[in-house]
């Protein structure tokens, strides 16, 4: 394998971690629109529906701002990120004067693959516990021996590209020259094999018999010029 195929290959590599990475961010995943439906009371029945807007706020990179509307008005969300699973939850009035009341800090883990969980206060006097699955999420919040969950569903765009639809040519790309690389390690030529080394010898001894070949022949040579002398 060339340093030019090594070189693409890891860049493919990186190009697939850093997308892995994003895929992972908590800020993307936040934005959209998004229908929730609030359980509450023993048993748990729905008490309340509504709508989250939740969009990227301008010239900023780690603050989202958004909001929803119930009949008593709308009330103002933000998020603030400090990397891309960790942040705060803000909510307020919709009013300039209103100071934004910290609802809860996430910090969200990955127990398995595709399940993101984080727990802690909400509030003042209550706890939460904030389960992620897809475009989908579960917020369960304790004060007392009151329970009240929020499930949310996130509205998708069909016409969204996938991470594989995003990604997928890089992916087969960098698998592609994996397994060359690997096939030219396990595929390479045979060493051409060494002289004999007996090959010397055997010239030696090819040699050392047509010298006593010849021999042979003088010495019969000079056997049958005797015997005619002695006919003569």
């Amino acid at each position: 394998m060339n340093k030019l195929s090594l070189l693409c290959c890891c860049c493919c590599l990186a190009a697939v971690a850093a997308a892995a990475a994003e895929s992972n961010s908590f800020y993307d995943y936040f934005i959209g629109e998004w229908t929730i439906a609030v359980y509450s009371g023993t048993p748990l029945e729905v008490s309340d529906e509504v709508r989250y807007s939740i969009h990227a706020r301008n010239g900023s990179t780690t603050v989202l701002d958004g909001f929803y509307e119930r009949e008593e008005g709308r009330t103002l969300i933000t998020i603030e990120f400090s990397n891309g699973q960790q942040g705060t939850w803000h909510e307020s009035p919709d009013d300039e004067e209103a100071v934004p009341t910290r609802l809860f800090e996430f910090s969200m883990t990955n127990l398995t693959n595709g399940y993101w969980v984080s727990l802690g206060a909400y509030g003042t006097d209550a706890t939460y516990q904030l389960i992620v699955s897809g475009p989908s999420m579960v917020m369960t919040v304790t004060k007392d021996a009151e329970v009240k969950v929020w499930s949310f569903k996130k509205f998708v765009d069909t016409t969204q590209r996938s991470f594989f639809q995003k990604y997928g040519m890089l992916l087969i790309l960098g698998g592609f020259m994996i397994f060359n690389m690997m096939k030219s390690r396990t595929q390479a030529p045979a060493a051409a094999p060494a002289p004999a080394a007996s090959r010397p010898a055997r010239q030696g001894a090819a040699a050392s018999g047509a010298a006593a070949k010849s021999e042979s022949a003088a010495a019969k040579s000079e056997a049958s010029g005797s015997k005619a002398e002695k006919v003569d």
